[in-house]
């Protein structure tokens, strides 16, 4: 194979393969593709498509994703089985963090916690980190991945950020605040809307069915705190019944929250939190989010029945945790 290498005039010295003949694009980088394509998990929340489907369409896409002028095509289908869960990893030079290829600035750092985040990923090791690749909206897109999206971040020419979490455009004022239904904090919600389009966002606290401003306290364009204002109600337990007796302060998801060992994060959360947690719900599909409908049956009386004394627990609540 015949490789021409174009150099570029930057401080730092890239090298940019130009393939001159045709190369085999494989399934996956490198061959590593999970050992049970039946049952693979997707790395990418959104994706409905199986492996066995995707390596049905390779077969069939095989030639022209090895023809020269066909790398992009095919770092791009492996891409997206990375994004399926069908291989094991994904090249973290295929696609980049700059669109246009040039390479990110020295000393640039992603927050991936937030603009206070203490230990920012940076940008010239943020495609190395397993997320990086997960896109937002559409799976094999090296332009919808978060690090293309977070391209602004690291001095790369032309892009700059469009949507911002709070209205001043400053940092929440409770960054550690967790939305226990996605195992995620206020300062990783700040970083995730920085990565939109603004014609992507209609309203941050609707177009995500929760009133994120009001829950990470964020300030308005005068400075003062935004106060939660909803008129959507999500009633924690059916038929305007309370929770249970003695079940206000039992933790619902003891067995299955992520709770980091050094403190940095607890998603565990009792009854009470669950039901404040509703208050800032903006819309049906988070109302019916499987993580607070098992809260309920954990929490509430059943449908039409009244409180019972005492504690009847009836088995532990498994919940799902759900990421972008």
């Amino acid at each position: 194979m015949k490789i021409l290498f174009c150099l570029l005039a930057t401080t730092s010295l890239l090298l940019f393969p130009i393939l001159t003949e045709g190369v085999e694009c494989d399934f996956c980088f490198n061959n590593e593709e999970v050992s049970n394509l039946g049952a693979a998990t997707p790395n990418m929340g959104t994706i409905k498509r199986s492996c066995l489907d995707l390596k049905a369409e390779y077969e069939v896409r095989k030639e022209s994703l090895s023809k020269a002028g066909a790398e992009k095509r095919c770092v791009e289908f492996q891409l997206e089985g990375y994004q399926t869960g069908c291989c094991l990893q994904f090249n973290p030079d295929g696609c980049g963090i700059c669109p246009d290829g040039s390479p990110p600035g020295e000393g640039y750092v992603v927050p991936t916690e937030g603009s206070e985040d203490p230990n920012p990923e940076e940008c010239e090791g943020y495609a190395f980190q397993p997320f990086s690749s997960n896109g937002i909206f559409t799976e094999g897109s090296c332009a919808d991945t978060r690090a293309q999206r977070s391209a602004f971040y690291c001095g790369c020419p032309g892009v700059y950020q469009q949507v911002w979490l709070c209205p001043d455009k400053r940092p929440p004022g409770r960054r550690r605040r967790g939305d226990f239904t996605r195992s995620e904090n206020c300062g990783q919600t700040e970083y995730l809307f920085s990565l939109f389009k603004e014609f992507e966002i209609t309203d941050v606290n609707e177009d995500f069915g929760f009133h994120y401003q009001s829950w990470c306290e964020c300030n308005d364009h005068e400075g003062n705190q935004v106060v939660l204002e909803n008129e959507y109600n999500c009633p924690f337990c059916a038929d305007g019944q309370n929770i249970k007796e003695g079940f206000h302060e039992l933790i619902v998801n003891e067995e299955t929250a992520m709770v980091d060992v050094n403190g940095k994060y607890d998603y565990r959360r009792t009854c009470n939190q669950v039901a404040d947690f509703t208050r800032y719900v903006t819309k049906d599909f988070r109302c019916a989010d499987p993580n607070i409908e098992l809260a309920r049956q954990f929490c509430c009386p059943a449908p039409g029945l009244g409180v019972t004394m005492g504690l009847v627990i009836t088995g532990l609540v498994m919940v799902q945790n759900l990421f972008f």
